[in-house]
């Protein structure tokens, strides 16, 4: 089994301040970053020109030049950056979970790995010369973060401008409706019941690609509504609608639920986290997966 194992620290979000809203750029406007800081600051030619000697001067870039000199902030750069090279980011007036790191700071280290980890999943388990598979994202105990895990790859597999649905298939604990904002109550079990199709919900603006599933409303009995052929056709439609898809599962001290779904779902990535998830309890979920027709992509340890 690969290892994955990466630190994660979650750095404070640097986005655009809630009480800035960036001014519509006129069409024909030059896409470069003093263009959209322009847009944000209202910078006059003379302030852009100062930038620019500065930069001369200094040999800084000109959005580290401008924070130098203290007309901008450091997270209005990294939104011109966004907006020059159309990389999604969090829009800071959209309300947004801090834990989806991946949209409140793309330019971090914790974003980076998440970048990396998608680097590989794709060249692994989910490569497109390959059977199209979902990637289900199990955890031996509850606290694993595998919410928060399910979650980043999601919004890192849609900066690349795919088509990616993220699916709660925690039946037990469900976490991803309070990540995302998406409704709690029309959700997987509402379509494992046979009330309704699938219907994803887009979360976030700045983030047009992404989709979401949440769990719905907490049934008496979650095992069998994944056991079901009816969960099947919901991960086949999937696959046939979107380019990645990411399941989230309870952690399998829960129960099975979590293995069922990585078997439907054709992939799995174990998380852990170091000094919570004991090495037994890790070895008993390998094991456990080991004997189902999955492709496991690794086991990734949160805060190793």
């Amino acid at each position: 089994m690969a290892d994955m194992s990466e630190s994660l620290a979650l750095p404070p979000s640097r986005g655009l301040p809630s009480n800035e809203r960036p001014l519509a750029a006129p069409a024909n406007e030059e896409r470069s970053i003093g263009a959209y800081l322009q847009s944000v600051r209202r910078l006059s030619e003379e302030q852009l020109a100062q930038i620019g000697e500065h930069q001369r001067k200094t040999g800084l870039r000109f959005g580290e030049a401008a924070v130098a000199l203290k007309m901008v902030s450091e997270g209005e750069v990294l939104w011109a950056l966004s907006k020059q090279f159309a990389y999604p980011m969090a829009d800071a007036r959209e309300p947004i979970c801090q834990e989806l790191v991946v949209a409140t700071d793309p330019m971090s280290q914790a974003s980076e790995v998440f970048r990396d980890l998608r680097s590989q999943l794709i060249m692994g388990v989910l490569n497109p010369r390959s059977a199209k598979r979902a990637l289900a994202v199990l955890g031996a105990e509850s606290g694993a973060g595998c919410s928060f895990f399910a979650a980043n790859l999601a919004l890192s597999f849609s900066q690349m401008g795919a088509r990616t649905l993220l699916i709660d298939a925690n039946l037990r604990r469900p976490r991803i409706h309070k990540m995302l904002r998406v409704d709690p109550d029309r959700g997987l079990t509402a379509i494992l019941a046979g009330r309704t199709g699938l219907r994803p919900e887009r979360p976030l603006k700045s983030f047009p690609a992404l989709h979401a599933l949440s769990a719905g409303i907490v049934p008496p009995n979650p095992l069998e509504l994944l056991q079901s052929v009816t969960m099947d056709a919901v991960i086949n439609e999937a696959l046939a609608q979107y380019d990645f898809v990411i399941v989230d599962t309870p952690a399998h001290e829960l129960g099975a639920d979590a293995r069922v779904v990585a078997a439907k779902s054709g992939a799995a990535l174990l998380v852990g986290r170091k000094g919570m998830t004991p090495k037994p309890a890790l070895k008993a979920l390998v094991q456990a997966i080991g004997r189902d027709p999955v492709a496991v992509a690794g086991l990734v340890m949160n805060d190793a």
